[in-house]
């Protein structure tokens, strides 16, 4: 469903002025906002959010995807998402993440809302939100073709979650952290770190392995 709701540029102005600087996932009660030059993309019954998240709001992007978001659906997303949004103020929290630029708004989310969707919002419900970072992200500039759309296929993506497609079965996944029962997991690797939020009727499943760390949601 693609609903959109308008954010007035003076409004998305203050809110990137007083976004803090980069938080680490795995913290329940926190809200993190980041500024970053964003790529939002649909792979099947996934959603992935690329981050190259600008640290300073007087200096450019470095061009590298230094930390992703992921929203597993229960089926295939119908209607393709494929946008790049430069400077775009993003808000993450363990159930809900929301990208914000002056005209376009998009959240995607684990519990949908009781309240209508907002005119100008393109709003997705999933079954499971990871946040993960690590210092090996590709280059946004690939994910664009050379009129600066979006590319089709993101074969890095498709490394990043090994695990069963759409938490569809455990297969013989490893869950070190997490596990049946658990809603919420997280995990890390040196410099590689995720964590993820599941819905009712799936549990939380964290791994980490050498230069990797993976986060996902299983039904149960």
């Amino acid at each position: 469903m693609f609903m959109r709701h308008s954010v007035a540029p003076a409004c998305l102005m203050l809110l990137l002025a007083c976004s803090p600087a980069l938080a680490q996932p795995g913290h329940a009660d926190r809200v993190e906002n980041y500024l970053a030059d964003v790529v939002v993309r649909t792979d099947g019954d996934r959603v992935t959010v690329l981050l190259d998240t600008i640290v300073d709001a007087g200096t450019a992007p470095d061009g590298i995807v230094d930390q992703w978001f992921v929203l597993q659906t229960a089926e295939p997303v119908l209607t393709p998402v494929m946008v790049h949004l430069p400077q775009a103020l993003v808000v993450h929290q363990p159930r809900a993440l929301r990208i914000s630029t002056s005209d376009q708004r998009y959240e995607l989310l684990i519990d949908r809302p009781k309240t209508p969707d907002a005119a100008m919002t393109t709003r997705i419900a999933g079954i499971g939100l990871s946040h993960n970072t690590g210092t090996k992200g590709p280059r946004l500039g690939d994910q664009l073709d050379r009129r600066g759309r979006v590319v089709t296929t993101c074969d890095w993506c498709l490394t990043q979650d090994p695990g069963p497609g759409g938490g569809s079965g455990s297969g013989s996944t490893s869950c070190p952290s997490g596990g049946p029962g658990a809603t919420q997991c997280s995990a890390s690797y040196g410099t590689n770190s995720c964590s993820v939020s599941c819905a009712s009727g799936y549990y939380a499943c964290c791994q980490a392995l050498p230069g990797s760390a993976y986060c996902r949601c299983i039904k149960g």
